[in-house]
């Protein structure tokens, strides 16, 4: 059996995605023949750029347009014209993609994105490939984008998300609530003692966890400032080097900071909570460690709906400002129940095993 696993690596969450996928099957189906692939390798150089670098400059510079963008591409009454627009964009770009797909004539097709998996379903249309579609959703909501006739299955993370889906036409027939794949290390049961000390934490001091995305914009300072003193802070700065200079040169007592990492699993098994921008990948793998959350500055479309629809589970606090964010870690940090009570209700909805799940259900199409 052949299965492609696609991706578009505009922000991390796509790509973390796809590998926690084929990460498994690589692992467990030696048998299989696997390729993971980042469609903006098979597009030309510029509007790999615009896709990646674009998106970046945007929500980090001129916000304000990407709410105007995203409502655009949401509004119901212009999604015929998004969609034929989004799809021309893709084929003009990707051809390299479309033939690489026509060649190999893959069993399988995931998709991450929903970049490649509407190119694979024009082929499907055309009779060009005869390919399974399976998409597996990153976020919590869905954008119309996403939506393609010639998809065989879905999978989600919640109910909610598949009643989105159906919102748009898709039986429950085509989809299953299966989960976000995250890395398989996130499913672990890591010994928190030796990461304590490998951390050089006190083991009985409250710790929060604050991400940034690799992007690490967001008033990470201010919010240290805030709560230092008060509990032992893990700050994730990713590629904002100016902030994780900034941020060393202080020699904070009970603050450990870190650029870009490859071990976030141990940083959030140390921690009690998480302070983060709610992206799809982080909070699914925040679920599986079972960490409250606390979201700010979220990014207009698909990070303030996954907020609110986490919100709305009472797994995570959706902040408006400083005061909020300070106001949420000593409440939880003072009511060790409340704590408690909200860890019972990600342990109701988390999925940390869906990549196994996933791909054992791949395996046996």
């Amino acid at each position: 059996m052949k299965i492609f696993i696609t991706y578009a690596s505009a922000g991390s969450g796509h790509r973390r995605a796809a590998e926690a996928i084929y990460n498994y099957l690589k692992a467990n189906y030696e048998e299989l023949d696997i390729k993971i692939i980042d469609v903006l390798d098979y597009a030309n150089p510029l509007f790999k750029n615009l896709y990646c670098a674009g998106y970046a400059f945007i929500i980090t510079k001129i916000p304000a347009f990407w709410t105007v963008l995203y409502w655009l591409t949401y509004n119901q009454w212009l999604r015929p014209l998004n969609k034929f627009i989004n799809h021309l964009a893709s084929r003009l770009n990707a051809k390299k993609f479309e033939q690489l797909l026509i060649a190999a004539n893959p069993d399988i097709i995931v998709a991450t994105h929903f970049l490649p998996i509407g190119i694979a379903g024009f082929l499907k249309k055309r009779h060009k490939i005869n390919s399974r579609l399976i998409c597996a959703v990153t976020d919590f909501d869905i954008h119309p984008f996403w939506v393609v006739p010639e998809i065989e299955q879905y999978v989600v993370g919640l109910s909610v998300t598949a009643a989105q889906l159906n919102s748009f036409g898709i039986s429950n027939t085509k989809i299953k609530i299966m989960g976000i794949p995250v890395g398989g290390e996130f499913s672990e049961n890591i010994e928190k003692e030796g990461i304590y000390k490998k951390l050089n934490l006190e083991k009985n001091k409250f710790t929060v966890l604050i991400l940034t995305a690799a992007f690490g914009f967001g008033p990470i300072e201010e919010i240290v400032n805030l709560l230092y003193g008060q509990i032992q802070i893990l700050v994730v700065c990713g590629r904002n080097t100016g902030l994780y200079r900034r941020l060393t040169a202080k020699k904070y007592n009970s603050v450990r900071i870190f650029g870009l990492v490859d071990n976030i699993e141990e940083l959030m098994a140390a921690a009690h909570l998480v302070i983060t921008k709610p992206g799809g990948l982080t909070t699914a793998e925040g679920l599986a460690m079972e960490l409250p959350m606390i979201f700010f500055r979220a990014v207009y479309g698909q990070e303030t709906k996954n907020a609110k629809i986490l919100e709305n589970y009472g797994v995570g606090i959706n902040t408006k400002n400083l005061i909020d964010i300070r106001e949420a870690v000593l409440n939880y940090k003072n009511n060790p129940q409340r704590l408690n009570a909200v860890k019972e209700k990600i342990r109701k909805i988390k999925k940390p095993n869906a990549t196994r799940e996933i791909c054992a259900w791949l395996t046996s199409m």
